[in-house]
């Protein structure tokens, strides 16, 4: 029995284990969506009164955190210190009948965006651990 070469030939989306088109699919889109997004550590939103001092010319900008990771903050400001200004932030979590400080976090001014700035750490944030459970204890 011979089988005409349109039905003997197998497709790429076929693959070697049947048909993975949404296989590859999810490849492509996680592959398209990394180039968009370079970040190296996931952001959680999140929502906290955040103060920065230009260390510089000792301006101190007041804002709200918008997400946080382990390398940075995206903070929203009015008229943001210059990209590439080092920076000192202090993060302060609001509880119901108490505040936790994140302070002496040190910093350089990343990019401006859309009414805020981007922030990087110079050091790993090693409290990021709070971040989640303080999220969840604030819904």
């Amino acid at each position: 029995m011979s089988m005409t070469p349109s039905r003997a030939k197998k497709t790429f989306s076929d693959g070697l284990l049947g048909n993975t088109t949404n296989h590859f699919s999810s490849i492509l889109v996680t592959t398209l969506t990394a180039q968009k997004d370079r970040r190296k550590a996931f952001r959680m939103p999140f929502n906290a009164d955040v103060v920065c001092r230009d260390k510089a010319t000792g301006v101190i900008y007041q804002g709200k955190l918008k997400d946080i990771s382990a390398l940075g903050v995206f903070i929203e400001a009015s008229d943001p210190p210059p990209v590439e200004s080092e920076c000192e932030l202090e993060i302060a979590l609001q509880g119901t009948s108490s505040r936790l400080v994140i302070d002496k976090l040190q910093g350089t001014i990343a990019r401006h965006v859309n009414g805020g700035m981007a922030i990087r750490f110079h050091d790993r944030l090693e409290w990021i651990a709070l971040v989640p459970i303080y999220f969840h204890k604030m819904k």
